[in-house]
């Protein structure tokens, strides 16, 4: 009986065995593939982060190269822009625009003789003022074209002085309106007006009556005009009579109410010429502001030796300041010291004048400030005193240019 309870007892620790022994090895399994998921998911993980540095390292380095490009186009666009500039480049980028009566005058001609002999664009159009000369400028980059702020306006001599007699005889409108007319038809334009053969005319109306006077001197007939010479105005056929004042005065009134700008030629050729003398001062005006804008200091400077010196951080101004306070009759060193103390700049005095109440009180400012002479034993004070205090107030106050500081 001990026998087989032992076999029994033998088999039961051996079935036990091998049945802890088979969930320690399930166990180990499941260990195993619990150790083998975590480790495949973690390289995933590893592996998508890289992936995502990879592709932000990409996105970052198309931004960058998107970046140089773009500041590349930029930095040409500028260096092509500068160029175009020019004044040897900048003729290329202008059109100029005729209108078609200018074509029909004497002038015509010669402007188109002239552009073509520079090598300039030119369009002949329908203008809504008959005889313009106007100039498109064209962007160097978009080839767009916008119209310049200029215009040129050749007016036939005999209108021209219909225009000043009817102004000057008649009391009707004159220069100054049919400028604004012009000015609005031309979007609001800088005019301005040539006029060709004054002189000429002027020649002859002399000849004229230099010709009469002898005739009724001596009592001949009167001999007919002579023939006109090429390129020559010698006879106006308008029978306006009008003097070199009445003409001066209409041209004087319309600059001083209008703005209006005037050229008198003694040919086509000229008003040719200063056509196109025009058209290059247009064409250089963008090159000649952006040349002289940020080259000139706010103050003034001096060619003589004892000149106050005034850099561009501002070193030099408090003595400049002292320097202009001692202008000044009887103001010592002292005393422009003594008022720079108080006041460090012509700037601070006149805010100060400007928050007093009264006349009384601006004009008193600063005849209280104490004012130290020498130093150590010998030491001494005394005050700026009204005199002077009324005078700096005048001076920095006052709106009459007749007034004196006496």
């Amino acid at each position: 009986m001990k026998m087989i309870l032992m076999i029994k007892i033998a088999n039961w620790l051996m079935l036990n065995l091998l049945a802890l022994m088979k969930n320690q090895s399930s166990q180990q399994v499941e260990d195993t593939n619990f150790k083998y998921v975590a480790k495949r998911l973690l390289v995933e993980e590893v592996h998508k982060e890289k992936e995502t540095r990879r592709k932000q390292r990409e996105i970052e380095k198309q931004r960058k190269a998107i970046e140089k490009a773009e500041a590349k186009a930029r930095r040409e666009a500028e260096k092509k822009m500068k160029h175009a500039l020019k004044p040897g480049e900048c003729m290329k980028y202008v059109i100029v625009q005729l209108d078609r009566q200018l074509l029909e005058l004497a002038e015509g001609s010669q402007v188109i003789s002239h552009l073509q002999n520079a090598d300039l664009r030119y369009r002949v159009v329908d203008s809504p003022v008959a005889a313009t000369t106007t100039i498109l400028r064209v962007d160097p980059l978009t080839l767009q074209e916008t119209l310049a702020e200029e215009a040129v306006v050749v007016m036939a001599l005999n209108e021209f002085l219909d225009l000043v007699k009817h102004q000057v005889y008649e009391g009707g409108l004159g220069l100054c309106q049919r400028y604004c007319e012009w000015k609005q038809r031309l979007g609001n334009a800088n005019i301005t007006l040539v006029v060709c053969g004054i002189d000429a005319y002027f020649r002859n109306e002399k000849m004229g009556r230099q010709h009469d006077f002898r005739s009724a001197v001596l009592g001949e007939t009167a001999k007919p005009v002579r023939k006109k010479k090429p390129g020559k105005v010698l006879h106006c056929t308008s029978a306006v009579h009008v003097s070199r004042v009445d003409i001066e005065m209409v041209l004087v009134n319309a600059q001083l109410e209008c703005g209006l700008n005037h050229r008198f030629m003694s040919d086509s050729t000229k008003v040719a010429t200063f056509i196109l003398q025009f058209t290059k001062a247009v064409a250089e005006t963008p090159f000649k502001r952006e040349k002289g804008q940020p080259l000139f200091s706010w103050y003034a400077e001096g060619n003589r030796e004892a000149t106050v010196k005034v850099d561009r951080s501002g070193v030099g101004l408090l003595k400049l300041w002292h320097q202009q306070l001692r202008q000044f009759n009887n103001v010592g060193v002292e005393v422009a010291q003594a008022i720079a103390r108080e006041y460090p700049s012509p700037q601070a005095l006149v805010q100060a004048y400007r928050k007093c109440q009264t006349h009384r009180e601006a004009s008193l400012l600063l005849a209280d400030i104490s004012v130290r002479r020498q130093a150590g034993p010998l030491v001494s004070t005394r005050r700026v005193g009204p005199e002077l205090s009324k005078k700096i107030h005048v001076f920095f106050t006052t709106r009459d240019p007749e007034i004196t500081l006496g």
